[in-house]
C-alpha cells in the first residue's frame, strides 16, 4: 500500500469511526472472566495497580485502555489468543556495571 497524494491516509481504509465507550466496568468484566485482580492483569498485559485503581475509581482509564478494555469485554477469547501468539516479551539488556 502506499499513502494517497496529500500525505494523509483521510480514513480511507476506515469505513465507519471507532466508538469508544466512556467508561467500562473493570470489576464487572474481571467477575465475567472469574478471574482475581492479579489473574485479570497478567491475562491482559495490565499492571495489577492499574486494574485496582480503576475497580476503585482512583484512576480513569485513557482513551486506548477504554477501547483495549472494550476488546477485551466484548472478545476475551480472541484477545487471550492474540496474545498467546505474540509469544514472550523480550528483557531489556542492562549495562553491566
Amino acid at each position: 500500500m502506499t499513502r494517497p497524494r496529500g500525505g494523509s491516509w483521510g480514513g480511507a481504509w476506515c469505513v465507519t469511526a471507532a466508538t469508544v465507550p466512556e467508561a467500562v466496568d473493570v470489576t464487572a468484566l474481571r467477575k465475567r472472566e472469574a478471574m482475581t485482580q492479579a489473574a485479570f492483569a497478567k491475562c491482559f498485559g495490565l499492571t495489577e495497580g492499574f486494574v485496582r485503581d480503576c475497580e476503585q475509581g482512583r484512576k480513569k482509564p485513557t482513551r486506548a485502555a477504554l477501547a483495549y478494555l472494550r476488546v477485551i469485554e466484548a472478545e476475551p477469547d480472541a484477545v487471550k489468543r492474540a496474545l498467546k501468539s505474540a509469544g514472550p516479551t523480550r528483557k531489556r539488556r542492562t549495562a553491566e556495571p
